[in-house]
């Protein structure tokens, strides 16, 4: 039997199956994944209807129920290759370990962010391993958390604008691509201009 559907990788976390009906319309539909960030396994499988690709509303189903939408051999092999992404997310989460900013921003992590450490030891630690070691960027932490900017748009603009307003104690770095060095939200805002 020919295959009838399409499987979209949006992230390690997240498949949206894209499977043509018997009337020739699509059928979206998204299985995902909540990852313990502690011990990198997958604790539950979440399923989404769908009306479009990017459709945003909340319509879970159970896995049983999500055949009346989609084949269950879609809903398998979304399964499947969330499992196999969860590989490649312990590989690229190992790698980080080797940026030449890791350490050091460990060390700040470790001093300063009391809460939301995942922010960093997850989140961020994705990022720095699956971008070049040269590739240059801002990072700011704080005692609840931290971000990690490659460019400058709407997002990071608006996270150093309301951290500029707030009264929290933040250290702010940039990496020039081989030395992390401490700067200031101003600064910070500067860098990222320049980085496309």
């Amino acid at each position: 039997m020919k295959k009838n559907y399409e499987l979209i990788n949006k992230d390690y976390s997240r498949i949206i199956i894209k499977e043509i009906t018997s009337n020739g319309n699509y059928q979206y539909f998204e299985v995902s994944s909540e990852i313990n960030h502690d011990s990198l396994k997958i604790e539950k499988m979440n399923y989404r209807l769908m009306s479009h690709e990017s459709d945003n509303l909340a319509r879970w189903q159970s896995r049983e129920y999500s055949f009346y939408y989609v084949s269950e051999n879609a809903i398998t092999a979304a399964e499947k290759m969330l499992k196999s992404n969860l590989t490649k997310l312990k590989k690229d989460l190992k790698n980080a370990v080797n940026h030449p900013a890791y350490s050091l921003m460990l060390e700040y992590v470790n001093e300063i962010t009391k809460h939301y450490k995942a922010d960093f030891l997850f989140h961020d630690s994705l990022q720095l391993g699956t971008k070049d070691f040269n590739t240059k960027f801002v990072w700011i932490t704080r005692e609840c958390g931290t971000w990690l900017f490659y460019n400058q748009d709407n997002w990071s603009n608006t996270i150093i604008e309301s951290l500029k307003k707030s009264n929290e104690n933040n250290l702010v770095f940039y990496y020039d691509g081989s030395k992390l060095k401490g700067t200031d939200l101003d600064s910070a805002k500067f860098f990222l201009s320049d980085m496309k």
